[in-house]
């Protein structure tokens, strides 16, 4: 039990098996013992990351950085582990920071490479992006994760045909890949083929079974196939899977309206609100389902002024003109 060193090939093997709850407390056990510090740190700061502990990770990543004797590979992972955590945290500046520093120890490494590609593209930085994730490819052609980050900047750069092969490379050689189905899911309802890409996003729903977004992404491919009730099935899943999902009640909300089902929606509309206050589109459609369906423009009028007050679009200043007119009444 003294034995640092066991203790560590223990928590390895425990990574190994997935049971990463008791991997992370052979690791902390570990820090009580003369251990490398910068090791255990690093390690125990990729394990948190495996958990989605992304505030843990980057804690335990900045621990191995603070070691002075930490060596040049360990300051690598332990930099990738703390832009990785960052950018979980929305700092995606701090995130380029840490794989910038990365690459300038290691700058033929294929993975920080993808990584630094992907942050930049995250940031919006889409022609850096491709430049650096096409450098990770040609370092390593095999690097799957670098394929899967290109394809989705060539997604957001709508080139759809060039995605599409990226994710397809990323699918024959993991067909269980949940971002690369996810992914095809998406282009291929933006490319209006809706009947595939309900197949990739129900493979999503049964990898991850605590995944809403994946049914609520099978809803809106439903709809737009003109299948509101198996949209409505879809939908009432995802809400079982995560009741706080405020794009499922509102999606929810659309499909009840497009049957005319108005009572249902305008309670679909009033639960998006109530789980999810900051999206803007479902004070818009209560306020225009209360405005002119059920005749109450009273009602209306605070859920057109809260659209406005989150930013929500207003083309020609449309609806703060409404607003007025309608308190001048």
């Amino acid at each position: 039990p003294n034995n640092a060193s066991v203790r560590l090939a223990h928590a390895e093997h425990q990574i190994r098996l997935g049971e990463l709850e008791e991997a992370t407390k052979t690791l902390l056990a570990a820090l009580e013992l003369r251990s490398d510090k910068a090791l255990v740190y690093t390690r125990l700061g990729e394990v948190w990351r495996l958990r989605r502990e992304y505030k843990k990770s980057g804690e335990a990543a900045a621990k191995a950085l603070a070691v002075n004797s930490i060596t040049k590979p360990l300051r690598v992972r332990a930099l990738r582990t703390s832009g990785f955590a960052k950018q979980k945290q929305d700092d995606l500046d701090g995130a380029r920071a840490d794989f910038q520093s990365a690459l300038r120890i290691d700058p033929e490494n294929a993975q920080l490479n993808a990584d630094h590609g992907f942050a930049l593209a995250l940031a919006g930085k889409l022609t850096d992006a491709r430049a650096r994730l096409e450098r990770a490819i040609r370092l390593d052609k095999k690097l799957m994760d670098a394929h899967l980050k290109f394809g989705v900047v060539l997604y957001l750069e709508e080139d759809f045909k060039g995605a599409q092969t990226e994710f397809t490379l990323v699918l024959k050689s993991d067909g269980n890949s949940i971002p690369a189905n996810r992914y095809m899911g998406y282009l291929l309802l933006q490319s209006a083929k809706p009947k595939p890409a309900i197949e990739h996003f129900l493979k999503v729903a049964e990898l991850d079974p605590k995944d809403s977004s994946s049914m609520r992404m099978v809803g809106r491919a439903e709809m737009a196939l003109g299948k509101l009730d198996a949209a409505i099935e879809a939908f009432r899943a995802a809400i079982n899977r995560d009741p706080k999902d405020g794009f499922a009640h509102f999606d929810m909300g659309k499909a009840h309206e497009k049957k005319s089902d108005f009572e249902s929606a305008e309670a679909a509309y009033r639960k998006a609100i109530e789980v999810e206050g900051k999206l803007t589109h479902p004070h818009l459609y209560l306020a225009e389902l209360l405005h002119y369906i059920n005749d109450k423009p009273d009602e209306a009028i605070p859920h057109y002024e809260r659209y406005l007050e989150l930013g929500g679009e207003d083309e020609d200043g449309g609806i703060e003109d409404l607003v007025k007119q309608l308190k001048e009444k």
